[in-house]
C-alpha cells in the first residue's frame, strides 16, 4: 500500500491496482475511516466509455497509389470533442492535420461506434472519408513522417500527433495521410475521443 495527502486529508491506495481503491486516513493516522468513505479511482478515458461517451471511427484502403493520399473529414459541432488521430502505413507516408478546411462533397460517412455498447448516446458532429476538398485550411503541428523502412516497404509504422487534441466548436478538420512509399500501399486513418457534454 502508499499514502498520498491531497490537501489536509491522508489516502492510503494499492498503486498495483487498476481501479485502484482509496481509503480515507483517520486523524489518528493509523485507523481508516468506515468504507462510507472508500472510493473507486479511474482513468477519465475508461470513466468516459463507462459514462457512454467516448466513441472511434476509421477508414481503411488496401491500395492507396502512390503520392496519392487518404483524407478523413471531420466536422464538429457546438459539442468539443477531445479526438486523438492515429495513421498506418504499409509503407512511407506523411501525416498532416488542417483546420478550417473547405470541400464540395463531404465524401463517405465514417460510424463512431460508443465504446459503451449499452449506451444509447452518438457522438455529436459529423465523420466522412474521401472528401472532395477546395482548399485544405490551416495546418496545425508541421507534417509527421510514418517511417516504414526502404525499398518500398521493409514494415509498416503507425504514427499520431502525441495525444490528445481539444478540437473547436463548429470549424471543419482534415486529417490527410499521403503515400510517399514509391508503390501503392494499405493504408489507414482513425480517429477516437470523447465528448464530456453529451
Amino acid at each position: 500500500m502508499a499514502e498520498r495527502i491531497y490537501g489536509n486529508q491522508k489516502f492510503r491506495f494499492d498503486p498495483n491496482s487498476e481501479a485502484a481503491l482509496f481509503t480515507l486516513v483517520g486523524a489518528d493516522g493509523l485507523e481508516p475511516v468506515s468504507g462510507a468513505n472508500q472510493f473507486s479511482v479511474i482513468d477519465t478515458v475508461h470513466n468516459k466509455v463507462h459514462e457512454g461517451r467516448y466513441f472511434s471511427g476509421g477508414y481503411y484502403n488496401a491500395a492507396v497509389a502512390n503520392n496519392a493520399t487518404i483524407d478523413m473529414l471531420f466536422q464538429t459541432t457546438t459539442t468539443i470533442p477531445h479526438v486523438v488521430f492515429s495513421a498506418n502505413a504499409a509503407g512511407d507516408a506523411t501525416v498532416q492535420l488542417f483546420e478550417n478546411a473547405t470541400f464540395s462533397a463531404a465524401g463517405t460517412a465514417v460510424t463512431m461506434s460508443n465504446h459503451n455498447r449499452g449506451s444509447a448516446k452518438a457522438w455529436s458532429g459529423t465523420v466522412t472519408h474521401t472528401p472532395t476538398i477546395t482548399a485544405t485550411g490551416t495546418q496545425l503541428n508541421g507534417t509527421g513522417y510514418l517511417a516504414a523502412g526502404e525499398k518500398n516497404f521493409t514494415s509498416g509504422g503507425t504514427f499520431n500527433f502525441g495525444g490528445e487534441f481539444l478540437l473547436k466548436a463548429s470549424t471543419v478538420y482534415l486529417f490527410r495521410v499521403t503515400n510517399t512509399s514509391g508503390a501503392a500501399a494499405k493504408m489507414a486513418v482513425s480517429i477516437e475521443g470523447y465528448q464530456p457534454t453529451l
